[in-house]
């Protein structure tokens, strides 16, 4: 790892996942391993960092607990899933918040006012290990979520 970032580490595993649904339950320690770098020797950055990683992450699976309570909007998750990421992959804030906030407008609520979100569009070096957290939650696989699991 030597304190390079793991962003492509974890666009190829979240794609597969998406893709085909293959279950990756390694996922959240790729993402704490590109949190630990970022913190760096700095504690108390990296104790902000994963505080807001596990604030945004439970947004993200509180909106996919509602994407699932009817079963014809997971094909509408998937897609949110796989533009989320594309955002990601490019490093791109707006079009990131664009998407986010099409998703809760869509189902009438309002993007959750955390600091965790207002980091994550205002600090460059958090958008990305956030936005994965995000992702990770909206995903469902930190808890399991996987219902084609083998």
């Amino acid at each position: 790892v030597e304190n390079k970032n793991q962003y492509k580490i974890l666009d190829m595993v979240l794609n597969q996942m998406i893709n085909n649904r293959v279950r990756f339950p390694y996922l959240k320690d790729i993402l704490e391993i590109q949190i630990n770098s970022i913190g760096g020797m700095n504690v108390e950055k990296e104790k902000e960092l994963k505080t807001l990683k596990e604030e945004i992450e439970r947004a993200g699976e509180s909106l996919q607990a509602y994407f699932f309570i009817q079963k014809e909007n997971e094909n509408k998750l998937k897609a949110y899933i796989l533009k989320l990421s594309n955002s990601l992959r490019t490093n791109n804030v707006n079009m990131f918040m664009d998407i986010v906030t099409r998703m809760y407008g869509g189902i009438g609520k309002k993007i959750p006012a955390t600091e965790a979100f207002v980091k994550m569009i205002t600090n460059k070096k958090y958008f990305r290990s956030l936005g994965y957290a995000y992702v990770i939650g909206l995903e469902g696989f930190v808890k399991g979520g996987n219902k084609d699991e083998e």
